[in-house]
């Protein structure tokens, strides 16, 4: 007999088609085992891009239904759009890619006669928008609130008060979603028992790695200063 045949007698012989023979707790953690690997052979291969960061402002993508919308010219208000004074969101929000020209710059002449002297953007500073500083004008800012499921955000202008108003929707909850998300830390404090107070510490870590809609699947580990080591899975559910 092949070595191959007898692992795989060896294997079936795990396996019953007798539900009541099933043990139910080791094949749900081998289930979970599965996935787990899974999901870290998932991360390897396709690692999660995060599109905003929190050092810098950045271009986000767009809404995947709106992305194949025909694109048409407006006419814009004869008193043109209402714009934020640059030089100040430049400075109070960092972003000095703004800088170069104001609000006064940007009239709408075909000569661009009365348009005033043009400075470039500071040295060193990438725009995620495209085009010239001096060209860029800030109509409207939102601060969102915390989401695990991300928002869509769409910026509407009112062509009669030329006001730009960003209106946002959160995204639903994914049915089913591979994570990468990693902590670790150190607790420390009073256990109370029959022998009285007990001081004790635990260092634990844990990875993230599934979501089904609300509930979010983790492997978790910890050591106590007792001498006590876990390893196990945590289920959650997360409003």
């Amino acid at each position: 007999m092949s070595w191959v045949k007898m692992c795989w007698v060896a294997i079936k012989g795990h396996f019953t088609s007798d539900w009541k023979k099933i043990d139910w707790s080791r094949t749900g953690l081998l289930i979970l085992l599965i996935l787990a690997v899974f999901a870290a052979l998932w991360q390897y291969a396709m690692p999660q891009v995060r599109t905003v960061t929190a050092t810098q402002f950045v271009r986000v993508p767009q809404i995947k239904e709106a992305i194949k919308i025909e694109r048409v010219r407006v006419a814009c208000p004869e008193q043109g759009f209402v714009a934020l004074d640059k030089k100040a969101v430049a400075e109070k929000l960092d972003m000095p890619w703004l800088q170069g020209g104001d609000i006064a710059s940007a009239k709408n002449d075909e000569d661009n006669s009365s348009r005033e002297v043009i400075t470039p953007s500071a040295e060193g500073t990438q725009s995620p928008v495209p085009g010239r500083g001096s060209d860029l004008q800030v109509t409207s800012t939102a601060d969102l609130p915390d989401s695990d499921n991300g928002y869509y955000v769409v910026s509407v202008v009112n062509t009669d008060t030329g006001i730009t108003m960003p209106v946002v929707k959160e995204k639903e909850s994914p049915w089913f979603q591979f994570r990468n998300d990693l902590g670790a830390g150190i607790r420390y404090g009073v256990a109370m028992g029959d022998g009285g107070p007990r001081y004790s510490g635990t260092l634990y870590g844990f990875w993230e790695f599934l979501r089904i809609k609300q509930l979010h699947l983790t492997g978790y580990s910890e050591v106590t200063t007792d001498g006590v080591a876990k390893i196990q899975t945590d289920l959650q559910w997360r409003r």
